[in-house]
């Protein structure tokens, strides 16, 4: 963006790669049309020294331990995770499998399973953006819209089945 006199006001690096992947139910998960064997973990965005305020070099520590134990993909999980993140596992060659924040349950009526109003829009709406935010990530392999959900009624299954558009 640049100011009536011409000087940039303000820039955007942003770092992009390309992969191909696909997941055959009966060979497993390919990367770039060759057969790659997953391995990995679950990994929260935090750390025992200073809980979400991680400094970037905890996190390259624990990337590299997770590289170090053989580690071929990475379950971010339950939220947003900081962007430096999705920048190590690129450079790192991991698979990520990301996820907005619906953790195990979606409706406070455990009778009948119901959700609340607008809250299939909003998780739709957080999907959007996670997905608008780390489009150029190549290592992201899986955008999740839940986890760990322990509930299931046709009205939450319906979030997992796509609507024709109009």
């Amino acid at each position: 963006m640049a100011s009536d006199e011409g000087e940039f006001l303000n820039e955007v690096t942003e770092s992009f790669g390309v992969r191909t992947y696909y997941i055959d139910p009966d060979e497993g998960f390919f990367l770039n049309g060759k057969y790659y064997d997953l391995h990995g973990v679950n990994y929260h965005q935090d750390s025992f020294e200073n809980g979400w305020a991680m400094t970037d070099e905890q996190r390259e520590r624990d990337y590299k331990m997770m590289q170090d134990l053989g580690c071929t993909a990475v379950r971010m999980a339950h939220y947003q995770h900081d962007s430096y993140e999705y920048d190590i596992c690129d450079r790192l060659g991991f698979c990520v499998w990301t996820e907005i924040g619906i953790v195990n349950k979606m409706s406070d009526d455990d009778d009948n399973l119901s959700i609340a109003d607008g809250f299939a829009d909003n998780a739709k709406q957080q999907l959007r953006e996670l997905i608008r935010q780390n489009y150029n990530h190549p290592s992201v392999i899986i955008w999740g819209i839940s986890n760990e959900l322990y509930q299931m009624s046709d009205e939450i299954f319906g979030l997992y089945t796509p609507s024709p558009r109009s």
